[in-house]
């Protein structure tokens, strides 16, 4: 897990966590399977510790053929690749920017936290008419425009991430 992967402090930077292992005994392709990821700590089975749900995207068998090396990323992954340009036209303008986040993180059937962010009543006008807009851009102006981060928590839930103040 990444909140900003930039050289310098981003705000607005939304990335998808990353899980990789190294897996036996399995030789069939995993990729686009759903894989949830959960650990038993200090024995404690009926509380497992929750990593979170992944979906697999690469799986490659190892030079000997006995390992799979496996790399699977959380929902953030599949919202930042997608074409979104579709669902942007098709929104009834001008809206605040709740509706406009609600709208957007239905469309893929993420659940956001609870929260009100610190511009959810600025209106959103439509200023561009695209054939292609990235789910990605999309994520990043909303977080950006609140001053904070976002991310895929361990309950697959979409979460804005803020800084505390150290001062």
């Amino acid at each position: 897990e990444i909140l900003c992967d930039d050289d310098y402090l981003t705000f607005g930077q939304c990335n998808a966590s990353q899980l990789k292992f190294k897996i036996s005994n399995v030789f069939t392709s995993m990729i686009r399977k759903q894989i949830n990821v959960s650990a038993v700590i200090n024995g404690h089975t009926e509380t497992p510790f929750i990593f979170g749900k992944y979906r697999v995207v690469s799986d490659k068998p190892t030079d000997d053929k006995r390992y799979r090396n496996v790399t699977a990323y959380d929902a953030l992954y599949d919202v930042g690749e997608a074409n979104v340009a579709t669902w942007y036209n098709s929104l009834n303008f001008p809206l605040k920017l709740k509706a406009f986040r609600n709208s957007f993180f239905a469309y893929f059937g993420i659940e956001q936290v609870e929260t009100s962010l610190v511009n959810d009543d600025m209106e959103v006008t439509k200023t561009i008419n695209p054939s292609e807009l990235s789910g990605q851009t999309v994520m990043e102006a909303i977080c950006s425009i609140n001053g904070c981060f976002g991310h895929i928590n361990h309950d697959g839930k979409f979460e804005y991430v803020f800084l505390k103040a150290i001062i």
